[in-house]
């Protein structure tokens, strides 16, 4: 999912990718097949996210008291594209992930928990 967000993969790269893996693996491994199944098993993790709307441009998100915004504060570009159907289609968003659910899952596991404490010591 990293690489598909840092990439701007489209679903049907992922799911080339994860066949292409899946081929060069041995019989019965547990790599998803799709990116649905990828999908599927992060959703599976329960760590929550935010999908926030942000300006084309990069100057803004429209976040808080900017959330209902309907244009950039700063360079004025619209923030949904232009359709014909009902729905609402922002030009670009961002995945929040909030750090303190993610930190409170890392140190849920007594394993995990020495290795960062051996990490930090160093």
């Amino acid at each position: 999912m990293g690489i598909k967000t840092d990439f701007n993969l489209s679903e049907d790269c992922v799911d080339a990718f994860a066949d292409f893996f899946n081929d060069y693996l041995p019989e019965g491994n547990l790599a998803p097949q799709s990116y649905y199944a990828i999908q599927k098993l992060v959703d599976g993790l329960g760590l929550p996210y935010q999908i926030i709307d942000v300006c084309r441009d990069n100057c803004m998100i429209f976040w808080r008291e900017d959330a209902n915004l309907e244009s950039c504060r700063f360079c004025g570009e619209d923030r949904f594209q232009v359709s014909a159907g009902m729905s609402r289609i922002p030009y670009q968003r961002m995945w929040y992930l909030p750090i303190a659910d993610r930190l409170k899952r890392l140190y849920q596991s007594e394993r995990s928990c020495k290795r960062n404490e051996v990490a930090w010591r160093a």
